[in-house]
């Protein structure tokens, strides 16, 4: 029998790092061409001269795809650019934290503002209630980078009994693991344009094929 060729160690490395390179140029080429962009957290308000920051309505379209309603923001305002004066605090969390069934004027964090201008009338106080129903801590830990690049100097998180039914939660229409590192994880994977694209194109073929409703 003869020997079987052997190959250099170099070959089976490149064997295995070229399709890696190979998706990574593909991202960087969907990138620079925009494809996919993700809405912003953030938006300017309209007619505010770009001086005011509202969370972006359009934000929980990532966690309730495909949905005919997203649910949204009380839509607090704040300045884009903070007063080095004056203490911002952020609030994060579902419907509970945003006041419901008495939004926007229900939240806690009106009671909140209230009772800090009273206990001190010399200070000056933001508070940005962030909160959005059916979310939880998937959608909290996805923005959380984008609310601390606003310098609040707080953060409050009020959350927990949507951990299950929530948006990605294990029971929720939108769930796409059985476990949350694994939720985690698929949802870190589909901020890449590749898996978009290919999740694209997947989804179209199945609607061609008629597996999937128009």
């Amino acid at each position: 029998m003869a020997n079987k060729k052997k190959y250099p160690i170099s070959f089976y490395i490149v064997s295995i790092l070229l399709p890696f390179l190979i998706l990574g140029l593909v991202e960087l080429g969907l990138r620079a061409f925009g494809y996919a962009e993700d809405n912003p957290v953030f938006i300017t308000v309209p007619g505010s001269e770009e001086k005011l920051l509202v969370l972006n309505p359009d934000l929980t379209k990532r966690y309730f795809k495909g949905a005919s309603f997203v649910p949204h923001s009380i839509n607090d305002v704040f300045t884009k650019i903070k007063d080095p004066n004056t203490l911002r605090i952020m609030i994060l969390g579902e419907s509970s934290a945003a006041g419901f069934p008495f939004e926007p004027n229900g939240g806690f964090s009106r009671f909140l503002d209230k009772r800090l201008s009273i206990l001190y009338p010399k200070k000056k106080f933001e508070i940005v209630n962030l909160g959005i129903a059916a979310i939880n801590s998937y959608a909290i830990m996805d923005i959380l980078e984008d609310v601390i690049l606003q310098k609040p100097d707080l953060v409050l998180i009020y959350t927990g009994h949507n951990e299950y039914y929530g948006a990605l939660g294990a029971a929720s229409m939108t769930s796409i693991a059985s476990s949350p590192p694994m939720s985690r994880f698929l949802q870190s994977m589909g901020k890449l344009r590749v898996m978009r694209l290919l999740s694209s194109r997947f989804l179209q073929g199945n609607r061609n094929n008629k597996l999937l409703p128009d």
